[in-house]
């Protein structure tokens, strides 16, 4: 989706670092001897004469592929006969640029792909694409005779591409426009979708004949596009106002064509790394015969020296020949993920054996184990002796971005102290937080130490954590000597977190259990912050959660608390320029803009009344279902933070007609009737009210006493003293 292409730009502005010696990246990366790469270097190596003349005469990308395929078997022959080993047996796909691999409905077309399973036969590998999974390195090809080259420089951090920062048009007050691209489209029906994602050549400049791009779209069931889902992209805002990163120490960039090279191959790293337990990845980038290869992880991307493969055969030949050597784990393969139980009461055959050489084919029905040594800490009543195995049964969220928390979920089943594994499914999280903060368990632990035990309900349950830091998972870019300042690197850990599973709002079933669920999650954020010190600055559709109460009914959970903000941390301020919290869709205007400085509680207030908008277009109720594509009276809050934040305004313009234009643009579901003329009407008002009369600037926090938890509470329980709850009788005296 173009979604994901925009935002992977972003995402990556400051955190590339280019021209980096072939040598040393290969020894890191792969950890191929010294003495067997120089051995590799200073060798001479020939290529097939006719494959080397069709590809030298090749005028489309597709042309490449082919003869591409036949030089690089050559050269890794030679150079494995050279270093007196054999080659794998593995080999390429060859997509021809029109094949799609599909992973969350998003349809990919990569060049040609160096996986683990032996080589099909033509047809079959052209009827069967392999999976994310089997990837071993992704080669992107780039045709563009025009392109003027740039020397290499010493390695340094450079922009992934010169894409204009958004603009921040409102401030404060904001202005509203009604030029909007998904307003073009208003007098559409309601049935209609929004923005086709469609993400082709246009948006990369190649010509339709030269094949190799994308689709790049996330279809729905019915061919259209899906909607926008979990945290993935929240670098949309991720630039304070007016803020700017120095030129002077990056490198002069290389022709446009090349660094749009390297936007693709970042958006095959991110479905790579999204489609395993894996921690890092290496792509090819080749723009005729100039090389570079990549390496891209959760922290940042490195991109060796450019060079001819026609003039430096010897560096194709390092860089494929380490490659094809490579173990999994050398690949960035988290050994973690096994194909059967280390606990297996099973024989254990030769099959087995083997299939531990390879990476796990499917993630599901696979395990993941860890030693009691690698938990970080256990739940309540959980035995910290007791190996840890689970089994994944589904998967429930992949990441959509590429730097950042990455995070990914799995429905799992654990193995019991009787060896046997649970009936009971459990939510399994992995994701790659700032080492800075605090851990999302020890915030919830932190949590139900502080506040009333009847509230505990209302936050997840967790079994166990783990944390593995980027020494501890030896990430090869440790061992590169890069030049890392806090502009252009954020040091991050992995976490994994066992917990109990709960439902999505859309399925609470009805209106009522909406209205009680969404309450819940209201009042124990406001609780959280005011007698529990954290404040939880990640509000969103898949955070705002259900699951059943004793009696029967339906309780509100409020869940992913590892963005949340401590009252004495003082990571907020320096981080909230680069680390925008908040799924786009439900991200407050005043983040959008860029004119917070820091992170205010009426902020998250903001993101549930988006949600609440959002929920009314697209949840299905009484089905348990939602939309699978965006409405497209909203579709602008997932194309980026200009588009998404002039669609906010318009829909919040306090100008006399503003509310009729919002009931004409917001079409609800016929059970969220109710709660729009309840709800979502008078929250407008309220934060029209407040814009309209006051900006951040005057009272960040807030906005002159115009956005509080009791203004908030009194249009949801319609009384005064509806936010009277926990037991707590002073609860909220005289306090906002």
């Amino acid at each position: 989706m173009k979604a994901i292409r925009r935002n992977l730009n972003d995402e990556v502005l400051d955190y590339v670092h280019t021209d980096h010696d072939l040598l040393s990246f290969v020894t890191a990366t792969c950890h191929l001897p010294v003495d067997t790469a120089k051995k590799i270097l200073n060798a001479s190596f020939t290529f097939p004469a006719t494959a080397y003349t069709t590809y030298d005469r090749a005028v489309h990308e597709t042309q490449y592929h082919e003869p591409f395929m036949e030089i690089a078997f050559k050269l890794v022959q030679d150079a494995a006969a050279l270093v007196g080993e054999t080659p794998s047996s593995e080999g390429y796909w060859n997509g021809m640029g029109t094949k799609c691999i599909i992973q969350d409905k998003r349809y990919r077309k990569p060049d040609l792909m160096l996986y683990y399973e032996p080589v099909p036969t033509s047809d079959k590998r052209k009827k069967n694409p392999p999976t994310w999974v089997d990837a071993k390195c992704v080669v992107e090809f780039k045709h563009n005779p025009k392109a003027v080259r740039c020397k290499a420089r010493p390695a340094t951090s450079r922009s992934m591409a010169s894409v204009p920062r958004p603009s921040s048009p409102l401030k404060g007050k904001g202005k509203r426009t009604r030029s909007d691209s998904s307003e073009d489209d208003e007098q559409k029906s309601d049935a209609e979708s929004g923005e086709d994602y469609d993400d082709g050549d246009d948006e990369i400049g190649e010509d339709e004949d030269e094949g190799g791009e994308d689709d790049d779209k996330s279809v729905c069931e019915d061919g259209e596009n899906r909607i926008y889902s979990n945290e993935g992209s929240k670098k949309a805002g991720s630039r304070l106002d007016g803020e700017t990163i120095s030129q002077d120490n990056k490198k002069a960039r290389v022709d446009q064509s090349l660094m749009e090279g390297e936007i693709q191959l970042g958006c095959y790293a991110l479905e790579t790394l999204a489609a395993t337990l894996r921690f890092w990845v290496i792509g090819i980038l080749l723009d005729k015969k100039i090389v570079t290869a990549c390496y891209f992880d959760r922290h940042l991307v490195v991109c060796t020296e450019i060079f001819s493969f026609s003039l430096e055969p010897q560096k194709l030949a390092l860089v494929l020949y380490t490659i094809n050597q490579c173990s999994p784990t050398q690949l960035g393969f988290d050994p973690h993920l096994r194909p059967w139980s280390l606990h297996t009461t099973d024989e254990i055959t030769p099959e087995m054996m083997t299939a531990l050489n390879r990476p796990v084919k499917d993630p599901i029905g696979s395990f993941i184990e860890y030693t009691p040594s690698e938990i970080e800490e256990v739940g309540p009543g959980e035995d910290p002796e007791l190996p840890v195995s689970l089994r994944i049964e589904e998967v429930l969220q992949r990441p959509e971005d590429l730097i950042s928390r990455g995070t990914l979920v799995y429905k799992v089943v654990r193995r019991l102290s009787d060896s046997s594994y649970s009936d009971e499914k459990y939510a399994y999280k992995l994701s790659w937080p700032l080492a800075k903060r605090k851990s999302e368990f020890y915030i919830v632990k932190l949590l139900k130490e502080r506040l009333p035990e009847e509230s505990h309900t209302h936050f997840p349950q967790f079994l166990f954590t783990v944390m593995f830091t980027s020494e501890t998972l030896k990430l090869p870019w440790r061992d590169l000597s890069l030049e890392l300042r806090e502009n252009n690197h954020q040091e991050r850990v992995l976490r994994g977190l066992l917990g109990t599973i709960c439902k999505k709002l859309w399925e609470v079933g009805s209106a009522e259990n909406f209205r009680t669920a969404f309450l819940d999650c209201v009042k124990c954020h406001h609780l959280a912050w005011y007698r529990g010190g954290v404040l939880h600055r990640d509000i969103s559709e898949h955070n705002v959660m259900i699951t059943k109460s004793d009696s029967g009914g339906v309780v509100g959970v409020l869940n992913d608390w590892d963005m949340a903000k401590l009252q004495d941390d003082k990571v907020d301020i320096s981080t909230v320029a680069h680390h925008r919290t908040c799924s786009p869709p439900t991200m407050a205007m005043d983040l959008l803009s860029g004119i917070c400085k820091s992170f205010y509680y009426r902020l998250d207030l903001e993101s549930f009344f988006w949600l609440l908008v959002w929920a009314a277009v697209h949840y299905n109720l009484l089905e348990g279902t939602r939309d699978p594509c965006v409405a497209s009276s909203l579709v602008s809050m997932t194309l980026g933070t200009e588009a998404n934040l002039n669609r906010k305004a318009a829909l919040t313009d306090p100008a006399n007609d503003g509310e009729a234009y919002f009931r004409k643009h917001i079409k609800v579901k016929p059970a969220f009737k109710g709660i729009f003329e309840d709800w979502i009407i008078p929250l407008r008002k309220l934060f029209c009210h407040a814009r309209s009369l006051s900006t951040a600037e005057d009272d960040p926090e807030t906005l002159g006493g115009r956005i509080t938890f009791k203004r908030f509470m009194k249009i949801l329980t319609m009384k005064d003293d509806g936010y009277r709850t926990w037991g707590l009788p002073d609860f909220l005296k005289d306090k906002d």
